[in-house]
């Protein structure tokens, strides 16, 4: 599998590395209000009256919300507000991603047609080689959902594995209890628990209720949390309906979800991917040969690796479009 992805992973990698010092230089500026540093030419009357924290000098500041720096802009703020917001460094926030997986038994069953097992957890690797030793910028969970559960907890927030071998472990954990589960399809209430749990991680100051829409807003976009969830569209077995699955995607104008439809019987990854929110969609099928690229195209469908790299720069994670 490492093999397989390799040249995605450094490819990724290097994306995710860029992102993150772009966040960091955005995050730069003067911390005013220093004992050392650079002297404050605004605050040398504050020097001469005895205040010692005259000095400023370049560092990490929290980055202003969308709401504060509407509000600054068309409103004169004070002074010291001003400084007030400057005083202490904080630290970055990260990005919060969740994978949320296919581990459902027909993942297992149609693994010798189209693969879609062994594509998920390549994806999954993809997922934790690029992200290895990122943690300071970005925190992913890895979730899986079958006929069994809703609720599979692979990768938790914040304890990332951090060896090879952990990460094979976590592949094998998957490919087990795709062996071995219920039939069934949770892929809406697990889409639905992700969006919630991912939405109880964002901090207090973290506001999306700011004026305009955030796609023109940098700041705020970034701050929004991601959901990638991976389905096999075996939809009409189970007559789930795909606008359940667009409400769960959508609960959240601060959690960006997005659908992957990773397998296929006939053009119902289409037809699913069709009703979902534009843009939020994607199907991602075989590509192992000749045959099977055509299938895929004609199907609406690309490489597993590009629809990942086209979720994550729509989404913000490794830039703005």
């Amino acid at each position: 599998l490492l093999r397989r992805v390799a040249s995605h992973v450094a490819a990724l990698r290097d994306a995710f590395a860029a992102a993150a010092d772009r966040k960091r230089d955005a995050q730069r500026g003067w911390l005013k209000r220093k004992a050392d540093g650079e002297l404050d030419d605004a605050r040398l009357v504050d020097g001469l009256a005895g205040d010692r924290l005259v000095f400023k000098r370049r560092g990490r500041t929290e980055p202003l919300d969308a709401a504060r720096a509407f509000a600054e802009k068309d409103n004169a703020t004070s002074k010291e507000d001003e400084d007030d917001s400057e005083d202490s460094e904080a630290p970055p926030r990260k990005r919060s991603l969740l994978f949320l997986m296919d581990c459902s038994a027909s993942m297992y069953r149609f693994q010798m047609i189209d693969r879609r097992l062994e594509r998920m957890l390549e994806a999954a690797l993809l997922v934790m080689e690029a992200l290895d030793g990122l943690s300071d910028d970005f925190e992913y969970a890895i979730r899986g959902h079958s006929g069994s559960t809703d609720r599979i907890d692979f990768v938790d927030f914040g304890a990332p594995p951090q060896t090879r071998g952990d990460r094979l472990r976590v592949l094998h954990q998957m490919a087990a209890h795709a062996t071995f589960c219920d039939t069934g399809d949770a892929t809406i209430p697990a889409t639905g628990r992700a969006v919630r749990d991912v939405l109880d991680r964002r901090s207090p100051g973290d506001d999306d209720s700011a004026p305009g829409d955030s796609e023109a807003h940098p700041a705020r976009r970034s701050s929004k949390g991601l959901v990638v969830a991976l389905s096999d569209a075996n939809f009409r077995r189970y007559a789930l309906d795909p606008a359940d699955w667009a409400a769960a995607l959508s609960a959240s104008d601060a959690v960006e979800g997005y659908a992957v439809m990773i397998g296929s019987l006939g053009d119902e990854a289409r037809r699913l991917c069709a009703a979902l929110p534009a843009g939020r969609g994607h199907v991602a099928l075989d590509d192992d040969d000749d045959d099977d690229r055509g299938r895929r195209h004609s199907a609406g469908g690309d490489d597993l690796v590009v629809v990942f790299k086209n979720i994550l720069h729509h989404a913000g994670v490794l830039g703005d479009d």
